[in-house]
């Protein structure tokens, strides 16, 4: 895996560069306030962020990577398990409602999804050319988003045995204390309990292990270290700062240029 932080320019995270596919996942940047929850890079439209800012963020990433803005796909996450198969034929709807995933082998696109704490995914196949983006939260991952959207890539060509996903930076087990209710839902090996404390869930190992149980190779995991909520003037925590805040933007894009790939269809 490469991984680069650009501290100078727009604040991302590089986590994979090749075979054409770019992977990674944005920073709040040294704009970042501790008394403001939406200070520093946030493209999230639906969290209560002014709208002027998130859409300059929205700008500043598609001239980072040279495309047009309308080609940035993130949908409007619902901690569903739906996911959203971009096509030719749907290629318009760059914001779609009520799915937590994309899935996609269209060139020259960026698709992500927006957390603070939840568990973002990304995955490839560099040989099908095939690209997805997910978002699971508790309920996601427990409902299985993470099958939906390998047998979304599926559909299209992929094959389990040449995927690669990279989990990005989420929520730590020691900082994700759960009711009794959720912790029951995870298998024990997930679960973290000490007398006369709430029980923690390890989400990112439960989403591994997810990934692992659909096909996924171990050794073709990468899994960040980092913890949201430990590091919250660095990434956005909704519980370091509350739900009213801003969002890390994890997205992956095959490199190649659309309109050559598809001539004057665009």
């Amino acid at each position: 895996m490469h991984i680069k932080t650009d501290t100078k320019q727009t604040p991302v995270v590089s986590l994979a560069n090749e075979h054409g596919i770019i992977a990674a996942t944005t920073w709040r940047g040294q704009s970042a306030c501790q008394t403001d929850a939406y200070s520093g890079f946030s493209l999230c439209y639906y969290s209560g962020d002014n709208e002027c800012h998130s859409n300059k963020c929205h700008q500043e990433l598609a001239d980072y990577y040279g495309i047009k803005s309308d080609k940035i796909y993130i949908p409007r996450q619902t901690h569903s398990t739906n996911v959203k198969i971009i096509t030719l034929e749907n290629l318009a709807d760059n914001h779609p409602v009520n799915c937590d995933a994309i899935v996609t082998c269209i060139p020259g696109i960026i698709i992500g999804v927006n957390t603070a704490d939840c568990v973002p995914v990304l995955l490839y196949d560099p040989e099908n050319r095939i690209i997805a983006a997910a978002h699971a939260g508790w309920r996601g991952a427990i409902g299985g988003v993470i099958k939906n959207t390998i047998d979304s890539m599926i559909s299209l060509g992929a094959e389990q045995a040449l995927v690669k996903a990279i989990i990005c930076p989420a929520i730590c087990a020691d900082c994700f204390e759960v009711g009794e209710e959720v912790a029951m839902l995870f298998p024990e090996n997930c679960v973290i309990r000490h007398p006369h404390s709430r029980p923690h869930v390890n989400l990112p190992e439960y989403v591994k292990t997810c990934l692992e149980n659909e096909g996924i190779a171990g050794s073709n995991i990468y899994q960040s270290k980092e913890c949201t909520r430990c590091q919250p003037l660095k990434y956005f925590s909704a519980r370091a700062s509350g739900i009213k805040s801003g969002r890390n933007f994890s997205f992956i894009m095959l490199r190649e240029n659309i309109t050559e790939a598809y001539g004057d269809y665009f």
